[in-house]
């Protein structure tokens, strides 16, 4: 498909000059093929080079408006490093790093060039490994130190100011590798030992100057994009910088985890919540992995609660909770939303109850009271038969975890009560098993409308996608 190029050295011994300089080539080729009239390249013309310094460049996640508040509208990129980079977020970087290199291979890239130190094998095993897997070739490049008493000049051209106890230890952990292709650093010694590059260089920079102003018109495009394109879920999150790797950050949503793409956080925030819905409803792709996402035990969000039918869960014979024989796919389907609609009505019970009781009402309320409940939900279609699971959401009632859990007490007392009061004629489901309280702290939620279910990294069955079922009023 393509070629992975990971290079590895000291700051200053010039990797992303030899970087571009791949880049370059590789566009060359290309260019050459294509005027030749030649077909017989197959891998494509792009050329993506994946850094954890590019993360630093591009203002560490903050938007052009937080850029441009911070007094950085117009400031080199070079200049955004030095203002943003913090040394306690290089994993968040680095998270950055993977995940470009990882959407490269899936787009096709036919050259994608890892751009960092690489001090040890572990260090870009990760790269090597997914590389191989996608079927792209990987080489190693390495430029070596030819003397020690050479890095002071390193030092001095590095353009992050990289202090020298960071250089011993980044040397102290270095790690050889026999497979690497061993190369000098340019320019490094005598002026008599250096070639003449001048042409090459004006090439180079002239190339780095159009590809900045090419990607500069691209965010600047995006962010002009209209409300609710279709098909643009993806390319509006970016555009509105809404994807980040931070656990200190605010996070509204998470981007599962698939394949070898890593999950990430997503923050969008309050003024743009409604466009997003619209984005989200009109993207037509089929594979989305977005869940909603409690980021504070204070938080406040809509009342939700997600249901699981396990037969395990029944008291009674496994057999008696849906039937079986002829037909029972169908009985299964309705004797689950039979339960899903009693789930609705007590939830509507306890919700409009609490209601009542914070404003000082008495009384057993009316049924104007009740608030809407939506019923979501999707059969499985895994081997060996599925079980009814559906999500209760209540959009016009906001409740923290500790008020979300009291309510799902509620909702099992209710429902148990309910059970006791008609026999137990067939046996019974466990409430307090069935209606799940795991969901109800930070750091979880529920998938999206329309996502897929992911475990592991992997799609489930056929990813189990919900569709709004019932609407209880």
């Amino acid at each position: 498909r393509g070629g992975v190029v990971v290079l590895r050295g000291l700051p200053g011994s010039g990797k992303s000059w030899l970087a571009q300089r791949l880049l370059l080539l590789h566009t060359r080729r290309h260019q050459r093929v294509k005027a030749d009239g030649d077909g017989g390249i197959a891998e494509s013309s792009e050329g993506v080079v994946a850094s954890a310094d590019l993360f630093w460049e591009g203002g560490g996640g903050l938007s052009r408006q937080e850029l441009r508040q911070r007094g950085l509208g117009g400031a080199s990129r070079a200049e955004i490093y030095k203002a943003v980079f913090d040394v306690e977020r290089l994993g968040e970087a680095h998270a950055h790093c993977r995940h470009s290199f990882t959407q490269a291979l899936e787009r096709g890239a036919g050259l994608v060039i890892v751009d960092n130190t690489n001090s040890t094998l572990g260090e870009y095993a990760f790269y090597r490994r997914l590389a191989l897997r996608s079927n792209y070739s990987c080489d190693v490049l390495e430029l070596r130190l030819p003397e020690p008493d050479l890095r002071a000049q390193l030092e001095a051209r590095g353009t992050h100011a990289v202090p020298p106890t960071v250089y011993d230890a980044m040397q102290g952990r270095w790690e050889e590798d026999e497979d690497a292709i061993l190369l000098a650093p340019a320019a490094l010694g005598p002026a008599s030992a250096c070639w003449d590059q001048e042409t090459e260089d004006e090439q180079l920079k002239a190339a780095q100057q159009q590809q900045e102003e090419d990607d500069d018109d691209d965010d600047e495009k995006e962010e002009e994009k209209g409300e609710g394109e279709e098909g643009s879920l993806a390319r509006w999150l970016s555009a509105h910088r809404c994807f980040h790797f931070s656990k200190t950050r605010p996070k509204s949503h998470l981007h599962m985890a698939v394949g070898a793409a890593p999950a990430q956080f997503v923050w969008v925030p309050p003024a743009l919540r409604e466009e997003f819905a619209r984005v989200y409803a009109s993207d037509p792709s089929p594979h989305k992995f977005l869940a909603e996402l409690i980021d504070s035990p204070d938080q406040r969000f809509n009342f939700f609660m997600d249901v699981d039918l396990d037969p395990a869960c029944f008291s009674g014979a496994a057999a008696e909770c849906f039937g079986g024989g002829a037909n029972a796919g169908e009985r299964e389907r309705m004797r689950g939303l039979h339960e899903a609609l009693r789930v609705a009505r007590a939830v509507q019970e306890v919700l409009a109850a609490r209601e009542r009781a914070a404003s000082g009402e008495g009384g057993a309320g009316g049924e104007e009271e009740r608030p809407e409940v939506l019923l979501t939900g999707a059969q499985s279609q895994e081997e060996g038969g599925g079980r009814p699971g559906f999500h209760v959401h209540v959009r016009t009632c906001q409740v923290t975890c500790r008020e979300a859990l009291e309510v799902r007490v509620q909702v099992v007392a209710r429902l148990s009560a309910e059970d006791e009061a008609a026999g137990g004629e067939g046996g019974r489901w466990e409430w307090a098993r069935v209606i799940d309280a795991g969901v109800y702290a930070v750091g979880c939620g529920l998938r999206m409308l329309g996502s897929l279910k992911v475990k592991r990294a992997q799609v489930v069955g056929d990813g189990r996608v919900y569709a709004l079922v019932a609407v209880v009023a």
